[in-house]
């Protein structure tokens, strides 16, 4: 690269120095601002700080209309987008990336949650955009590595080598505790007979790399953020910068060099350590930082600078069109300038000014109430305090003026005259006073939703009588302010936020990893994930109660069974119906996931059930066949015996059929032969009986 090249690349950024510290100038968010003026006052306000009005010797005491507001509303928040392991969900692009939609849900939910304190985030994040306007988070790719020093003593040879041998273990430091020539020496020199062998320690400090640390997230304090003031939203701002205290060793870490880290200015004196909205912060107990003076820190590497990260649209390629350029600049010197493609970080308002980036907080719509609750309780109390202890008017001189001062039990007063002290009475308000502090009340309640009917402390406040659908009717009114806080802040900075982390999750991490949920180990593969830009917020805000949630999830579940149970409609229920239904459910009662009390009928887990127990039915069926063939066979085999049976006696009858047939004849046969010689025997002694007659006559 030649000079004037170089010359050139160095005006351009000049150039694009004095670009940025014009739009830090006059950026909403600067020290000098009115909305840093702005947020200061409510800081005071929520930590109930004087108002600067106080009377020496009577009331001062200060409501926390403020502080009661957001923090009754914060509760409800957290429920909401905390209570739950889903926060943001993907939606699937086609009906063949469901499960990857499914996955990238997961997967960036349990980033949030697990890898980055989900729930303080949102705590934080929550709480400056109620009080102070607006909050922020960042969102980044660390792909720096946690390094662990670990040192052992008296090892092995073995043991070091193994301590050792993986790539991400390097050795500092390595030294030998006593080798085996010393051994032998120290013994000889006693007198003692050396060992044959003497084998030597070791003591080791190794240092263990781990993986990069990935996702994270972080809030920025309001003060440390900067913003152009034409703009409407984060995402298409011309400017924002956030505006932090780095030590020259965090600089380093982050890996800038010793050339571009030495001798950089450390800011004394910058009006960002003395805002408004800063100094409230830590007042109330005096714990900020003292600004260190010139020589304050002997050890150069923990000196502190302001170091600006800034995102600026402007040309500086030279092609006509304004990029997105990350410009990092300590004081006027820049340590980097890089074009990038998006702005990390994500934020929200609860009430949106239409075209407008800052809108209004919870403690701008109850500070004036909190000034105006403040100074009547004031006037109630002084005016019991002078009703308990009224002045008095004395005759000068006739009166013992130490007496008459000082207000104790029993206490005399010595006069020389009768009435010498008169008693001047104060009216007392009335009933008025109290009155108007039951309408600020009612102000704020319609200001903000907040009341003691939605908080559950006035379970008397509707009356006896009242049906369940009036008392429905006005929770869900005083609810409805929340709901729509709730509904901005995620659709605006958890919609952000997510595609934020998606992106970067998308763009950096390229390798398989496996994490734990809902009590099951899930493996994920980024690299196969789509470009996306569909999300949907997951809001937990019912129609109501719990228990009425509760009672509308009943009757779904309940007229899921019957249609199962209802010929030519159980097609309308699948078994993941019935579980999203339970799993709601689950989700009412601020468990996690309905993992834990019901199997989810796509996980491995139920597949394997439901094998098992087709197996089972398989096996149950494949007995009941075999029983029924056996019973079968016995049955063909009974029928068998008795067709034989019947065929045996069948040939047995015709045989005795026979044989009687047989004895018949013969019988038969025999009486024939019986009569025939019965026949021949009367024939004969007829034949005999007649010659005989015959006879007779002749002699």
């Amino acid at each position: 690269m030649s000079k004037k090249q170089r010359r050139t690349k160095g005006q351009k950024e000049e150039e694009l120095s004095t670009l940025i510290d014009q739009e830090m100038s006059v950026a909403v968010g600067i020290d000098s601002s009115d909305l840093s003026e702005q947020r200061g006052k409510a800081m005071d306000y929520y930590l109930g700080e004087p108002y600067g009005n106080e009377v020496d010797g009577q009331s001062q005491v200060r409501t926390r209309e403020v502080l009661d507001t957001i923090e009754w509303i914060k509760p409800e928040l957290m429920k909401i987008f905390a209570s739950g392991a889903e926060t943001v969900r993907f939606e699937p692009e086609g009906p063949d990336d469901v499960d990857g939609a499914q996955q990238a849900t997961d997967y960036i939910n349990y980033l949030f949650h697990r890898k980055n304190k989900g729930f303080s985030v949102l705590y934080q994040w929550i709480t400056d955009g109620l009080l102070q306007k607006n909050g922020v988070v960042k969102v980044w790719w660390d792909d720096s590595v946690n390094k662990t020093r670990e040192s052992y003593k008296g090892l092995s040879e073995l043991e070091v080598q193994m301590l050792t041998a993986p790539d991400n273990v390097e050795v500092v430091d390595f030294e030998i505790v006593e080798s085996p020539d010393e051994a032998q020496e120290g013994q000889q020199e006693q007198g003692m007979e050396a060992p044959q062998e003497a084998m030597p320690t070791y003591d080791v400090t190794i240092l263990v790399t781990g993986p990069q640390k990935g996702i994270k997230i972080e809030n920025v304090p309001p003060e440390e953020f900067l913003i152009s003031r034409r703009a409407k939203d984060i995402p298409t701002s011309p400017f924002t910068c956030h505006r932090s205290q780095k030590t020259i060793s965090d600089l380093r870490e982050m890996g800038y060099t010793k050339s571009q880290t030495t001798g950089l200015s450390t800011g004394i004196g910058d009006g960002a350590l003395m805002s408004a909205e800063r100094l409230a912060r830590f007042k109330n107990d005096n714990t900020d930082q003292d600004v260190e003076t010139e020589g304050s820190v002997s050890d150069e590497t923990m000196q502190t600078v302001w170091y600006d990260e800034c995102y600026v649209r402007t040309d500086f390629d030279g092609d006509g069109i304004a990029e997105l350029r990350k410009v990092c600049k300590v004081g006027n010197t820049i340590l980097s300038n890089d074009e990038v493609d998006c702005v990390p970080f994500a934020g929200w308002t609860p009430i949106i000014i239409s075209h407008k980036y800052s809108g209004l907080s919870i403690a701008d719509l109850v500070m004036d109430l909190q000034l105006i609750q403040s100074q009547l309780l004031r006037n109630i109390l002084n005016n019991q305090y002078l009703t308990n202890n009224g002045r008095y008017a004395a005759i000068d001189g006739m009166v013992n003026m130490d007496d008459l001062l000082s207000s104790r039990a029993h206490g005399v007063v010595r006069m020389k005259m009768q009435g010498a002290v008169t008693r001047l009475d104060t009216p007392q308000l009335g009933q008025s006073a109290f009155q108007m502090l039951e309408y600020m009340d009612r102000l704020r309640e319609k200001r903000t939703g907040v009341s003691e009917r939605s908080q559950g402390l006035d379970p008397g406040a509707l009356g006896a009588n009242q049906a369940a659908s009036a008392v429905n009717q006005v929770m869900t009114a005083a609810q409805q302010r929340i709901e729509l806080i709730a509904r901005v802040f995620g659709e605006t900075g958890l919609t952000d936020l997510f595609n934020l982390m998606y992106k970067l999750v998308l763009q950096n991490d390229t390798s398989k990893s496996i994490f734990r949920l809902r009590d099951t180990y899930v493996e994920v593969n980024p690299a196969d994930w789509r470009e996306r830009s569909d999300t949907s917020v997951v809001v937990g805000l019912g129609n109501g109660s719990k228990e009425s949630e509760m009672m509308q999830l009943g009757a779904i579940f309940q007229q899921q069974m019957q249609l199962t149970q209802t010929p030519g409609f159980e097609s309308l229920v699948g078994k993941m119906n019935v579980y999203q239904c339970v799993e709601d459910m689950v989700k009412v009662v601020n468990k996690a996931s309905a993992g834990r009390y019901f199997l989810n009928p796509e996980s491995e887990k139920a597949q394997q059930y439901q094998q098992q127990q087709e197996a089972q039915q398989k096996q149950q069926a494949d007995q009941m066949t075999q029983e029924r063939q056996m019973e079968i066979q016995a049955k063909v085999k009974t029928a068998n015996a008795a067709e034989l049976k019947a065929q045996a006696k069948a040939e047995y009858d015709r045989k005795m059929a026979e044989i009687a047939a047989a004895e018949l004849q013969e019988k038969i046969s025999h009486n024939d032969d019986t009569v025939a010689l019965k026949s021949a025997e009367l024939e004969m002694e007829y034949t005999l009986e007649k010659e005989q007659g015959r006879g007779v006559a002749i002699g």
